[in-house]
């Protein structure tokens, strides 16, 4: 009898709290509907292929909406995806109430205005990705009290502003993407000390001033690209043997110094591209041997960069098609069909324009030459490029 009178209240108090959890489950989903529907309000004009209008309706479960993933266990929403939608609009504060997301994908749209404050409630975010929209202004403070935050990817819009400090002391952050926008001024002193960063993309900016000498100090650090920049000073020497697990450095078209190889001191021993993918000699990939000639190679590669602007591990090139194999088979016919266009432009094509851009993929061809011995010395290649440079200038 005392085991009846036990076993009732218990048994209700169970049925309470499953009603209570019930409850509670279907009041947060239809918080995240509210939220997404005011979206979708806000969306309503600037929608023009009217993919939310059609799609977002209450006909039907939230987690079925176009974009929308919702959790298995708690169907709460945990991922938006409004990617290549052509939506013209500005972030609405509705999206801050997705207390359970943990991915933000915005890409390829015409976004703009600066990130809603509401934003910083989302504590569960593991990536944003908000690339190639017009978002512009500074990125705000409040991203640091994202803990959980792994890639930040806010390349391709016209932030502004000096590169934020903070970025660099959130604990979890793995990728940080900030090519193609407006920033200025010198790096942050702790750029390279953040304790969870692997791959940096800085290129395609106005940042100016010397590289942080706690580069060296790197130690998770895979890619660092700071390519077209206004950068200045000197790199640390032998970079890569302080940074074991550095596999690209990209410093392309600034006013670096400190580098041998493009002193044309033909004494050295390795320089910023010998362990890059795409710019590695055959031999350094193959048998991890380092020569100057290896140098000689990753040079050739540089040249044919610099004057093609594209980068040997761009996705044009596949298997056996390299960029040395493009320059090859463009060479002498159609050369001028690869090469950076800007070039041909301010005083217009002339032969002694071709002439020199042939003089210049001709020598680059030859420092890809498979065997070490066969390429030309780092010497000769500096000589040449004199060479070329008083036939254009005369």
């Amino acid at each position: 009898m005392k085991m009846k009178s036990l076993l009732y209240p218990t048994l209700l108090s169970l049925l309470h709290w499953h009603v209570a959890v019930v409850s509670a489950a279907r009041l947060n989903m239809a918080s995240d509907e509210s939220a997404l529907v005011a979206m979708r309000e806000h969306f309503n004009s600037l929608d023009p292929n009217n993919v939310l209008a059609s799609n977002w309706s209450s006909s039907t479960s939230v987690c079925n909406w176009i974009g929308v993933t919702c959790g298995s266990s708690h169907r709460r929403v945990t991922a938006l995806n409004l990617s290549y939608m052509s939506l013209d609009a500005t972030i609405p504060p509705h999206l801050g109430n997705l207390s359970f997301l943990s991915g933000l994908h915005l890409p390829n749209n015409s976004f703009h205005g600066n990130l809603p404050a509401e934003l910083a409630g989302l504590r569960r975010l593991s990536i944003i990705n908000l690339r190639f929209n017009k978002f512009t202004g500074s990125i705000p403070s409040w991203f640091e009290s994202l803990r959980k935050l792994k890639h930040l990817l806010l390349a391709g819009n016209s932030f502004t502003g000096t590169v934020p400090h903070f970025l660099f002391n959130m604990s979890s952050l793995q990728s940080l993407e900030l090519f193609k926008n407006k920033f200025w001024g010198p790096l942050p002193s702790n750029i390279f000390l953040s304790p969870s960063l692997q791959y940096l993309y800085l290129t395609y900016n106005q940042i100016s001033g010397a590289i942080p000498s706690a580069i060296i100090n790197s130690s998770f650090l895979q890619v660092i690209d700071l390519d077209y920049n206004n950068l200045s000073g000197q790199l640390p020497e032998r970079i890569f043997h302080h940074l074991p697990n550095l596999k690209e450095l990209h410093v392309t078209s600034n006013a670096l110094s400190g580098e041998k190889l493009l002193s044309g001191d033909d004494s050295i021993t390795q320089t910023m591209n010998l362990a890059t993918i795409g710019y590695m000699a055959p031999e350094y990939g193959l048998e991890g041997r380092v020569s100057r000639q290896g140098d000689v190679y990753s040079y050739g590669i540089l040249l044919m960069e610099t004057f093609t602007q594209k980068k040997p591990t761009d996705e044009m090139f596949v298997g056996e098609f390299t960029i040395k194999e493009w320059v090859k088979m463009s060479c002498p016919d159609s050369l001028l069909d690869i090469v950076d266009a800007k070039l041909l432009v301010e005083e217009g094509e002339t032969d002694t324009k071709r002439d020199c851009l042939l003089f210049i993929m001709t020598l680059a061809l030859n420092c890809l030459a498979e065997s070490p011995g066969e390429r030309t010395r780092m010497k000769d290649a500096m000589n040449a490029l004199k060479k070329i440079k008083r036939l254009l200038l005369n």
